[in-house]
């Protein structure tokens, strides 16, 4: 069952969010593993709400924290992460590999990986320009005062992901149809990559 006709689906398909801990999981086992070549990339705002007040309050820290500890159950201690002080926006880094993705479309893996680890291991805001300056300063960026046509983007692919039937992330989207969806495990991944063949539905979501 694809998530929404309005996803594409002529390959496989990584939906996830740079602030959802389940999705960095499934990002550090896609590169270990040596899929990210494989995969296109469709991130949205699951928490497209999410002001810099909200993200302060103890109400937001503690869904934070309650996803981290899920994500440190269920791997096992195989992801390292860091429960960083705040969720931030994901909007800008989402923006910023749009731009990537158009610059040096071979490089967004890379750049995905490093904002990714630069929230989930440094415990950085990468809501702030300066961090991300700072985590892709071998990168090309554009005019990056402005971002204005990206962050639309953003808008709009949250939008298309909102109107599906299954409006939760981590999810991995094959051409024949069938899903990946939840953080999983390694081994649930190299079975489904290996025949994508089946729908995989796991523990460890983001809901919007």
């Amino acid at each position: 069952m694809p998530l929404s006709s309005e996803l594409p689906t002529t390959a496989i398909t990584a939906v996830g969010d740079l602030n959802c801990p389940f999705c960095f999981a499934l990002n550090e086992w896609i590169d270990e593993l040596g899929y990210g070549s494989s995969i296109s990339y469709f991130d949205i705002e699951h928490m497209a709400d999410l002001t810099p007040e909200k993200a302060e309050t103890p109400a937001a820290f503690a869904e934070m924290k309650a996803e981290y500890d899920k994500v440190l159950e269920k791997s096992c201690g195989d992801v390292a992460l860091t429960l960083p002080a705040k969720r931030p926006s994901s909007a800008l880094a989402i923006a910023t590999l749009l731009r990537v993705e158009s610059i040096t479309p071979e490089r967004l893996g890379e750049a995905r990986t490093r904002l990714f680890r630069a929230l989930w291991r440094e415990g950085l805001d990468f809501s702030r320009p300066e961090v991300i300056r700072e985590k892709l300063h071998d990168f090309d960026l554009g005019n990056f005062d402005d971002m204005s046509a990206e962050l639309a983007v953003t808008r709009e692919r949250t939008r298309k992901w909102l109107s599906g039937e299954i409006n939760y992330i981590p999810a991995i989207l094959s051409p024949t149809g069938v899903n990946y969806i939840g953080m999983g495990s390694k081994k649930a991944l190299k079975i489904f990559f290996g025949s994508a063949l089946f729908d995989s539905h796991h523990e460890g979501v983001c809901r919007s």
